[in-house]
């Protein structure tokens, strides 16, 4: 969990299960705090994620090779967010599942193209 950051920074590696057995294992989550202070302006730049879910952030740059589950309890998505994500960019190379297309200002760039979800 990454959570109530400004300007963080993240270039290289990725996010693998170390042995864990849950479904969201191996994921990265970013988010404010529970007094309302927003994560913002965050850069991920890395080869692989289980899943990734947003809540509470304001800006966000997030590059990823692969998001690999097709699904974060509960919600069925790869990438997640509470309606609280404004202004994020994702690149991803592969998503195993679909993305939850409730966040504002924001996109998706696959090898496709872009898309709002």
């Amino acid at each position: 969990m990454i959570k109530g950051v400004s300007g963080f920074s993240w270039h290289g590696g990725g996010v693998y299960q170390a042995g864990g057995t849950g479904q969201v294992s191996g994921g990265i989550q970013i988010a404010g705090t529970a007094n309302g202070l927003q994560s913002t302006n965050a850069i991920i730049d890395i080869e692989t994620c289980r899943c990734l879910n947003l809540s509470n952030t304001l800006g966000a740059n997030l590059r990823f090779g692969s998001i690999a589950t097709d699904g974060i309890p509960g919600s069925g998505y790869s990438v997640a967010n509470e309606g609280s994500a404004a202004n994020i960019a994702l690149h991803a190379c592969y998503l195993a599942g679909p993305v939850m297309g409730n966040w504002t200002n924001s996109g998706v760039c696959r090898p496709t193209g872009w898309s709002a979800t």
